[in-house]
């Protein structure tokens, strides 16, 4: 039986059928917030609107916040009941067919939309006005600027495709894509330049010219799709570029590589092979035409010129004089130098550095002095005893050894730097003094946004440029800092993020310049991260009393660093995985290496044995792998959410995941709970009775109840 509805005062009928969709939205759905806002927007609307007259369902259109939405759903409500027809009040849907020409409405009682349907197309015959017919355009394929940033991606890999096998990461990319592109891969904020050329990656990727090819492994990998391999190699065409100029050769070999390689990928995808992309490789016919069009075509000349001299700078050898760097690039795997030997014996880490425990400053300087001296003596030593082999050895050396390529430098082909990091500073005020100091002790100093560390050195190639990780890292704290990062868990997090490094020398310097009371009530905790510094992680540990001697502690460090590998003509090991599935591998893959290539050696003419190399990550997976939240997963993230909580420790979060190993069974907790008061006392009743460092007490589970529990009461 349908209930009685007074016509005469349907505002108050409206008002009250609008409440009850509120409840029946709370009771039935999860995410309810969002919806139930749209209506306790639509009633206070209604309510506070003293001057519509309300005669008909269909006038509260005409009510600022009564959308479509409501309205098919006020339709629906009354449909279902059998009472449309007393709230239509005789009137018809007229606002649905004003919005009709805008959007489809759906249907909800076909016989009613049927009757609409058929009065409107009578009622707009006399008076409508002939509709214009909507102009269909087809959609203009994607065709990136000429020197643009995604032009200089494509080309940069497709150029190379059949070297680096359709992979490569951000910076392989740039290096290339610098020649065809005429804007900058590197934003500069002093200029408002936030956006650079690299930004067209996205684009790419969204257009599906570009994948991202080894999945969440990093450093990040970037290939050619089938799309992308066809534009890139019409633009070549098209612009009649040719990737080295110098040697034709090289660019012969390419062509013929790429002619049989898209035939058979456009058999294997069923396409249709575009004639207009085999590119031809005769030498005559090509040589003339690249000399008629050396003065008319782009920019690129000087570009690949550039290029040319490059590659002659990179490889002083006079075996590499007449070769360009494509040739050098395809060059598989040489063989390494029949004087390449590599001894039989235990691994060896550094002891003067690794084995030392230090706490105090007194004994971290006696260390240091005791560490000089040993280093000057060996120099001597060294440079007294000469070997005739060791100036002629080249600069670089390939190989692989389980499966993974590495390269090793000589002790005359590389640099020692020091980079800080850009956060890094004494205050707002004086943001460069650490450079500007270190800068005026004749230490090379560069400053960069680094992944882990304070301080890091690294060693450049002179030639490359390339560069390597040196496993020495240093984490500066102020004592207030220090005490900060203890109580917010920081501390821990980089802790465990330092031990992946597989770090020889890990320095924890801390400045205890700014002593209050505050600082004085944690001292037992101070001490206690002090220890866990020194005994249980291996760090050694260095107070200072200001930025002044931290500077001073620094330059020693650089000291000592590059006396023991330029002086001690020790080689650099370069390891060149490709990608890191976590952390702990990229610790892994570097123990490897070790166990293998840091062996003593006895050297002729010396009672004591040495170690020739120096196993080092490249410095660009360092800071792809080592990120806060490179490899971070669903249970860490649950971990970091339970730890943003004022109070709550890692030994506290772990008892919480131990009861509710999910945040969504969390949730559901909270969700299940009948009042508020229940929801405040959740964590204090199920872990009042634990110890005391994983007690959950009620001002911290009232805490857990305003984030997570809160919005249900």
């Amino acid at each position: 039986m349908p209930r009685n509805i007074d016509t005469q005062n349907l505002k108050n009928e409206f008002l009250i059928t609008l409440n009850e969709l509120q409840n029946k939205i709370k009771k039935n759905s999860h995410n309810f917030e969002m919806r139930t806002m749209v209506y306790r927007r639509a009633i206070y609307a209604l309510k506070s609107d003293k001057e519509i007259t309300i005669e008909s369902l269909y006038d509260l259109a005409n009510v600022k916040g009564i959308g479509q939405s409501i309205m098919n759903a006020l339709i629906k409500y009354y449909s279902d009941k059998n009472l449309l027809f007393i709230v239509e009040n005789g009137k018809m849907n007229n606002n649905s067919l004003k919005k009709n020409n805008k959007r489809k409405n759906t249907d909800i009682d076909e016989e009613d939309d049927s009757e609409t349907d058929i009065n409107s197309e009578s009622s707009s015959d006399a008076s409508s006005k002939p509709k214009k017919k909507r102009k269909i355009t087809n959609k203009r394929p994607y065709i990136p600027k000429v020197r643009s940033g995604a032009y200089a991606i494509l080309l940069s890999i497709l150029e190379n495709f059949f070297i680096l096998q359709n992979s490569m990461i951000k910076e392989e990319i740039i290096e290339f894509g610098g020649l065809y592109c005429d804007s900058s891969f590197q934003t500069n904020a002093s200029t408002n330049d936030y956006f650079s050329a690299w930004s067209s990656m996205k684009t790419l990727i969204n257009k599906g010219f570009v994948e991202e090819v080894n999945g969440k492994r990093r450093p990040q990998r970037y290939g050619l799709s089938t799309d992308g391999i066809i534009l890139a190699a019409t633009l070549k065409k098209i612009h009649s570029l040719d990737f080295d100029r110098v040697n034709m050769e090289n660019e012969y070999n390419w062509r013929k590589q790429w002619n049989k390689y898209y035939k058979r990928k456009m058999e294997d995808e069923h396409l249709e092979v575009n004639e207009e992309l085999i590119f031809e490789y005769n030498g005559s016919e090509e040589s003339s035409r690249i000399d008629n069009n050396n003065n008319n075509s782009m920019s690129n000349n000087s570009s690949f010129s550039r290029r040319s001299e490059k590659s002659k700078n990179n490889f002083p050898q006079s075996e590499y004089k007449k070769m360009s760097l494509n040739e050098l690039l395809v060059t598989e795997k040489p063989e390494t130098n029949k004087n390449f030997n590599i001894s039989n014996a235990n691994n060896s880490i550094d002891k003067s550095f690794n084995q030392s425990v230090l706490v105090y400053d007194e004994k971290t300087g006696r260390e240091l002095n005791r560490l000089y001296n040993e280093q000057v003596e060996d120099i001597s030593n060294i440079n007294g005893n000469t070997s005739s082999t060791s100036t002629n050895l080249p600069s670089s050396i390939k190989g692989s050894f389980g499966k993974i390529p590495y390269e090793t430098w000589n002790y005359k082909s590389y640099e020692v730097v020091l980079l800080i990091d850009t956060r890094e500073i004494r205050s707002i005020q004086d943001r460069d003094f650490f450079t500007s100091e270190l800068t005026k002790k004749g230490v090379k100093v560069e400053t960069r946004q680094l992944s882990l560390g304070d301080f890091i050195w690294i060693a450049r190639h002179l030639d490359t440029k390339k560069e390597v990780f040196l496993n020495c890292i240093i984490e500066r704290k102020r004592i207030d800092d220090l005490c900060s990062s203890i109580k917010d868990n920081r501390f821990y997090e980089q802790k465990q993020r330092l031990n992946k490094t597989g770090y020889k020398w890990c320095f924890y310097i801390v400045e205890e310049s700014l002593l209050n009371n505050r600082l004085l009530n944690m001292m037992e905790a101070i001490k206690t991260s002090f220890f866990e510094v020194t005994l249980e992680a291996g760090y050694l540990l260095q107070r200072t009393k200001g930025s002044s001697e931290t500077v001073t502690f620094l330059m020693i460090l650089n000291q000592l660093l590059t006396q023991r590998l330029i002086s001690n003509k020790k080689s650099i090991l370069v390891i060149k995985a490709n990608e890191f599935e976590n952390q702990l591998e990229f610790k892994e893959k570097l123990l490897f290496f070790r166990k293998e290539f840091e062996k003593p050696v006895k050297q002729e003419n010396k009672k004591s044995s040495s170690v020739l190399y120096e196993c080092c990550h490249q410095f660009l997976n360092f800071q792809a792998v080592m990120g806060k939240s490179t490899f971070i997963t669903a249970n860490q993230l649950y971990t970091n959410a339970l730890l943003s909580i004022k109070g709550c420790s890692l030994e506290k979060a772990s008892t919480i995941k131990s009861r509710y190993p999910t945040f969504q069974q969390l949730l559901d907790a909270y969700n299940s709970c009948e009042d508020k008061k229940e929801s405040e006392m959740l964590l204090f009743d199920n872990f009042d009775l634990y110890p005391t460092h994983k007690k959950i007490g009620k001002s911290l589970s009232e805490k857990f109840h305003e984030a997570f529990g809160k919005k249900r009461f």
